[in-house]
C-alpha cells in the first residue's frame, strides 16, 4: 500500500506541475496509457491483454491532441482500492473520473475526445456544464450507454447501405434542458 501511495503522490505532483507549466491546445483526449513496468511485484502492476504492452501500470491520462503532451494522469488502482478520489461520492465512477481528468481545463471551451471506454452521455453533459465539449465514439458492450437509443438506431440503419450516415437529437432524462446530437455511421 505504501508503494501505491507513493505512485499516487507522484501523479498528484505531476498534475500540479503541468497545470502550472503547460497550456493544452483546443483539442484534448482522455484515454488509458500503459507504463511498461516489471516485475509483477512492482506497485500497481497489472496485466491488460488488449494492450500492445500488456504488463505494467495503467494510468488514465488527459493529453493535448496537437502536442501529445500528457497534462493529467491518474493511476488505475482497481476495485480493491480504499482510496476515494474527488467526485466519486457524487457521481458514477466514469463521470467522476472525467471531471477529475478535465478539471484544469474547465471553462475553456475546449473539445475533449473520449474513446468508448469513457462513453458516458451523463459524463459528456456534466463536462458541457463545465463549458467543455465532447466527441465520443460509442459502442454497444453488453448494453448501449444510458441515453443512447441504440435499438432504435439499429432499426433505422438496418436496411441502409454501408457509408450511410444520419444525425439524431437526444435528451437524457437527468438533463432534459441539455439536448445532444448523435451522429451515426453504417
Amino acid at each position: 500500500q505504501q508503494c501505491i501511495d507513493s505512485v499516487r503522490a507522484m501523479a498528484t505532483a505531476f498534475n500540479e506541475h503541468t497545470q502550472r507549466a503547460f497550456i493544452p491546445g483546443h483539442f484534448c483526449c482522455v484515454d488509458e496509457s500503459m507504463v511498461v513496468w516489471t516485475p509483477p511485484t512492482a506497485p500497481a502492476w497489472i496485466y491488460v491483454k488488449r494492450k500492445p504492452h500488456p504488463e505494467g501500470a495503467e494510468f488514465h491520462t488527459a493529453a493535448c491532441a496537437k502536442t501529445k503532451i500528457i497534462f493529467h494522469m491518474e493511476l488505475v488502482e482497481g476495485k480493491r482500492s480504499t482510496h476515494v478520489p474527488e467526485f466519486d461520492s457524487s457521481f458514477p465512477t466514469t463521470v467522476a473520473l472525467l471531471l477529475r481528468m478535465t478539471k484544469s481545463i474547465w471553462g475553456s471551451g475546449r473539445v475533449v475526445q473520449l474513446d468508448s471506454g469513457f462513453g458516458s452521455i451523463q459524463g459528456a453533459l456534466e463536462l458541457f456544464k463545465k463549458k467543455l465539449y465532447t466527441c465520443i465514439i460509442m459502442k454497444k458492450k453488453r448494453y448501449w450507454p444510458r441515453g443512447v437509443p441504440g435499438d432504435y438506431l439499429k432499426a433505422q440503419f438496418k436496411d441502409q447501405p454501408l457509408g450511410y450516415k444520419g444525425a439524431f437529437r437526444g435528451v437524457h432524462s437527468e438533463y432534459p434542458d441539455v439536448p445532444f446530437n448523435l451522429c451515426v455511421f453504417r
